[in-house]
């Protein structure tokens, strides 16, 4: 394919490129040393979470301020997700989550909760928790896990990418999980392709990585399965117009679209309106929108255009 034949070419010029001092600095304070720490990850989010709070970032947005600064930091003032301040995984540590009621577990399954999602967010995780149960399943959340490694592989990293897909292996394969849930479409794509990062181990190590990948799949698979055990919640009954803009990870790594769109509109009250090319890109890709703001705003205007 060619996502693998173009990481593994990055992967290659990364060993034998000359890279300039700030790029060397970028590399191992983000990709080396921040991702791949919790620690480091929470007390992070707690700074940014101050600096949020102190309004700094709508200043810099909103004032003339923006037109004194460079543009690809004002960029990322309006990108800084909601910071918790802690680490989701360390709060549910290891904690088994029965399912909702009294009815026999169907399965149990391991919550990612990756890196900079871990501890931002926090909602998202929260709901993803809270829905799984409701839809009897036992949940339990590593403590142990870590990045999935999908940003260092972008960037050539894959010496990091293979020590972080060890740990994921680590973390969730002596559990005996039945399945593991992701809910970013990115960290989901990379785990569902580990194996493709030890091409000269053995096959049964192959095998054990290929294992793994085919636990994986994403909240919205998963749950749109689910249709019984959703119609026996308590939902909104106020009627909603919405649409539903597939992720490009999920859609085009992934492969899935349809079921998404089914869930969705097999809510009562909620009418599914089609949305035009919505498998454009928003222009994130990762962190592209960070590194080539004006590219990635021109692709995004698209899809503004197109809602």
């Amino acid at each position: 394919p060619y996502g693998e034949l173009l990481e593994k070419t990055r992967g290659i010029l990364m060993d034998h490129r000359k890279q300039s001092f700030k790029e060397r600095l970028a590399r191992a304070f983000l990709l080396k040393g921040l991702l791949r720490s919790t620690s480091a990850l929470a007390t992070a989010s707690q700074l940014l979470r101050l600096y949020t709070w102190t309004g700094i970032p709508k200043l810099i947005t909103g004032s003339f301020i923006s037109r004194l600064l460079p543009r690809k930091f004002v960029f990322s003032q309006h990108l800084l997700p909601n910071f918790s301040g802690k680490s989701f995984k360390k709060s549910h540590a290891d904690v088994l989550h029965t399912p909702t009621g009294t009815e026999t577990p169907k399965e149990r399954v391991g919550l990612f909760s990756g890196c900079i999602l871990d501890v931002s967010e926090a909602e998202i995780h929260e709901a993803s928790l809270t829905l799984l149960r409701a839809a009897r399943y036992e949940v339990v959340v590593p403590g142990d896990q870590g990045c999935c490694g999908a940003l260092h592989v972008h960037n050539g990293e894959r010496n990091t990418a293979r020590e972080l897909a060890e740990k994921h292996r680590n973390a969730f394969e002596p559990r005996k999980l039945d399945r593991i849930v992701t809910n970013a479409a990115g960290c989901g794509a990379q785990l569902k392709e580990l194996h493709h990062l030890f091409p000269e181990a053995p096959e049964n190590e192959i095998g054990r990585w290929k294992e793994l990948e085919n636990k994986t799949i994403d909240l919205l698979e998963l749950i749109a399965s689910e249709t019984k055990v959703l119609d026996q919640l308590n939902w909104s009954s106020e009627p909603v117009t919405v649409i539903y803009d597939a992720p490009c990870h999920l859609m085009h790594a992934q492969g899935v679209d349809a079921n998404p769109r089914r869930l969705i509109g097999s809510r009562s009250g909620v009418k599914l309106v089609p949305l035009p090319e919505s498998h454009w890109c928003c222009g994130s890709a990762g962190i592209y929108n960070l590194v080539q703001p004006e590219l990635a705003g021109s692709v995004l205007q698209r899809k503004i255009d197109s809602i």
